[in-house]
């Protein structure tokens, strides 16, 4: 390394101790039910844009991004933005085909209020409201759960004075359909194979997520987020009956810096708990591990990662649910990754690939799960090497209860403690030499290995060496060949040049030719459309000609409309006004009225009228049958009396004054209607029928007949010889 690199790097350290990384953090959202498109999340920091991938809410109206975007950031510029009170501005936006956005609403973060981390600290998250969210969705307003805050710089490159973003717009991962993989970066760069894999191996105290009032028809199912896609696996009926053996493989093409670059952006796999589309627990595994510190020849490798679930109802539980997964990345040939070759190296029963994810079905057997209560310790598999990484705090139940129960206890025995603590010493020791024992065992049989493929490469260069020679051969000697066919295709080239120049004198001469023929057939048809255009011409004039007569017939009109709409203006100065017509129109209905009412009056009168005329009808003939009835008893009674003969004359005499009397009373009824008709007429009111002065001098006749009668009786009565 020249002095000129070694300054360079230096300088380079020296400026990366100058930046800092501000991180955002966008867990999850809800009060998004109402939307059914994409939710992403953009952050911009002083024009440098970046934002997550796209999420779709679940029926309950919760996202689950779990995306951590970077800006790297020097320190004076930071301090410079702080001043300035600059702010980060998260604006929220459903996508629907990738062209398409409309802003939900947005969140305005200040700088200056930005936390830092210091040595891993854990910063707390916060709940956020959107502002800005349209009237028809302010009913229940989404809210984003955010963590701000500021840390350490975790990259490697350098940009003086400028802020950069992780490259997530660049890298965008594709499914290729034909070869059941997905592509991260561009196709016709150098790439690998890789093959990405996951298993669950122990999963305990799932239950504690469950809702009481949770009804379980649909099943469960863990559901995987990554490189944008969302893998299911097969629905199981019980938490405490799932298959362990069940795998999910997923195909990479890309390269291993393209992988790294995509895994600092987007390091987290997410896996949800979910009952049909509600999500009981999730938790996210750092998939950057999984990554070689040497490139690709540290692979394969192979994780068991323990993770602890967390419920959106409630985060607290006192039995933490947990699960351990163990996560595989290796490296193949695309040649050698077919079905068969997938299948073998993923031979367990239970197998999931990406491409038939969502639609196999198949057969799980169910092994049982452990009921231990403690987790295993982290494995990670290097080169045939087990190293053990330390536990995270909380995922061993067991412990924190054995440390609460040891507090208790008031009083230890210092000797015991002593000869614990020795025992331990002696271990530790023991322990140490058997490490530095192991260590130079394995540090000799690396050397071996190294020293036996350094044979093995150097006799694979001189294979290769000597190959090389023997096609250099074989190339001169083609290359003679190629220079004798060379010579015989000129031989060629020059009798088809021949053929060529004799080809073209004889297209000059047809094309002469056709020349000839178009110009002919041009200047006729150029005769043609000029007499076409005397004859148009012709018509103009003519039609000209009778535009004008029409032009003269127009003004005859309009003067005969002058003359009607002066003779309409004399008409209508000589009608009534508007005053007078109104008069008459009132006049007019209120004649109609009267009208109206005298028609009423005259059918009431009729009706009186006819009313009357039954009642004296009725009144005669009733008058009738009692005299008749009187005159018939007085005709029985004389004959008993033996006076049939002597009374005829007074009988005769009684008819005759029965006529009168019925003479008299129509008379009397005819002069009684007249007056109840004129009197009704005068007062236009009804009045009731009331007895006639002639039916009085009825009864007092008949009365007086009657007292004869008995008079004559009495006589009769007195005198036997009469």
């Amino acid at each position: 390394m020249t002095s000129f690199e070694s300054s360079l790097r230096h300088y380079r350290e020296i400026a990366m101790d100058e930046m800092k990384s501000v991180v955002l953090e966008v867990k999850e959202g809800r009060g998004f039910e109402n939307f059914t498109d994409d939710i992403i999340i953009q952050a911009n920091l002083d024009g440098v844009t970046s934002k997550t991938l796209p999420t779709r809410a679940t029926r309950d109206g919760n996202v689950y991004f779990n995306n951590e975007l970077v800006w790297e950031v020097h320190k004076k510029y930071l301090r410079r933005m702080k001043i300035s009170s600059a702010a980060l501005k998260v604006e929220c936006f459903s996508v629907k085909n990738l062209d398409k956005r409309f802003r939900i609403g947005y969140i305005s973060l200040k700088l200056k209020s930005i936390k830092e981390a210091r040595n891993g600290e854990e910063i707390e998250g916060e709940w956020i409201k959107l502002l800005g969210v349209a009237l028809g969705h302010k009913q229940s307003i989404p809210s984003v759960f955010l963590k701000f805050y500021l840390q350490e710089s975790l990259s490697s490159k350098e940009d003086e004075g400028k802020i950069t973003s992780p490259p997530l717009t660049e890298l965008i991962p594709t499914l290729t359909k034909e070869k059941g993989l997905i592509q991260i970066g561009p196709v016709d760069g150098q790439t690998e194979c890789f093959i990405l894999g996951f298993k669950l191996i122990k999963m305990n105290n799932l239950s504690m997520l469950c809702p009481e009032d949770l009804v379980s028809d649909g099943g469960f199912s863990f559901l995987y987020t990554l490189f944008g896609f969302d893998v299911k696996t097969e629905t199981f009926k019980d938490l405490s009956m799932y298959s362990l053996q069940e795998k999910i493989v997923i195909k990479l093409r890309t390269s291993i810096s393209f992988l790294r670059s995509y895994l600092g952006s987007n390091p987290s796999l997410c896996i949800r708990l979910m009952s049909k589309d509600m999500v009981l627990g999730y938790s996210k595994a750092d998939l950057r591990i999984l990554l070689p510190e040497t490139g690709i020849s540290g692979l394969p490798r192979s994780i068991e990662n323990n993770l602890k679930l967390f419920s959106p109802a409630n985060s607290k539980n006192k039995d933490e649910p947990f699960i351990s997964l163990l996560m595989s990345l290796e490296v193949f040939d695309e040649d050698e990754i077919s079905s068969a070759a997938a299948a073998s190296l993923m031979s367990q029963k239970g197998d999931l690939n990406l491409e038939s994810v969502m639609s196999s079905k198949k057969d799980v057997e169910v092994k049982g799960i452990s009921k231990e209560e403690t987790s295993p310790p982290t494995t990670v598999k290097v080169d045939g090497k087990d190293e053990f990484l330390p536990l995270q705090p909380g995922n061993n139940k067991k412990s924190h209860v054995k440390n609460r129960k040891a507090s208790n206890k008031p009083y230890v025995n210092d000797a015991t403690i002593y000869k614990v603590v020795e025992e331990l010493e002696d271990w530790k020791e023991m322990q140490k030499e058997l490490f530095i024992d192991k260590m130079k065992h394995k540090e000799k049989k690396h050397l071996e290995l190294l020293s036996e493929e350094w044979s093995i490469k150097r006799e694979r260069l001189e294979s290769n060496l000597s190959k090389v020679i023997n096609q250099n051969e074989i190339l001169m000697n083609s290359l003679k060949e190629a220079l004798t066919d060379l010579q015989e295709r000129k031989n060629k080239v020059e009798e088809k040049d021949k053929l060529l120049k004799f080809l073209k004198d004889d297209l000059e001469r047809s094309y002469n030719q056709k020349l000839h023929d178009l110009q002919v057939t041009s200047k006729r048809m150029e005769d043609d459309y000029k007499h076409k255009v005397e004859l148009l011409e012709r018509q103009n004039r003519e039609q000209e000609l009778k535009c004008l007569d029409v032009e003269r017939e127009n003004i005859i009109l309009k003067d005969k409309v002058k003359e009607l709409d002066e003779e309409i203006n004399r008409i209508m100065k000589t009608s009534l006004t508007k005053d007078q017509t109104a008069s008459l129109l009132t006049e007019v209905k209120s004649l109609q009225e009267n009208l109206d009412i005298s028609d009423k009056s005259k059918a009431f009168f009729k009706q009186q009228w006819a009313k009357a005329v039954r009642e004296i009808h009725q009144l005669k003939t009733e008058n009738q049958e009692s005299l008749q009835l009187w005159i018939k008893h007085n005709k029985e009674e004389l004959k008993q009396l033996g006076l049939s003969g002597s009374p005829s004359g007074q009988i005769s005499q009684g008819m005759e004054e029965t006529n009168v009397l019925n003479h008299s009373e129509r008379r009397s009824v005819t002069y009684d209607s007249g007056d109840r008709l004129s009197s009704c007429s005068r007062m236009s009111l009804p009045r009731q029928y009331q007895p006639t002065p002639t039916v009085n001098v009825n009864e007092e006749k008949l009365q007086h007949l009657i007292e004869e009668r008995n008079s004559l009786l009495r006589t009769v009565a007195s005198n036997p010889a009469i």
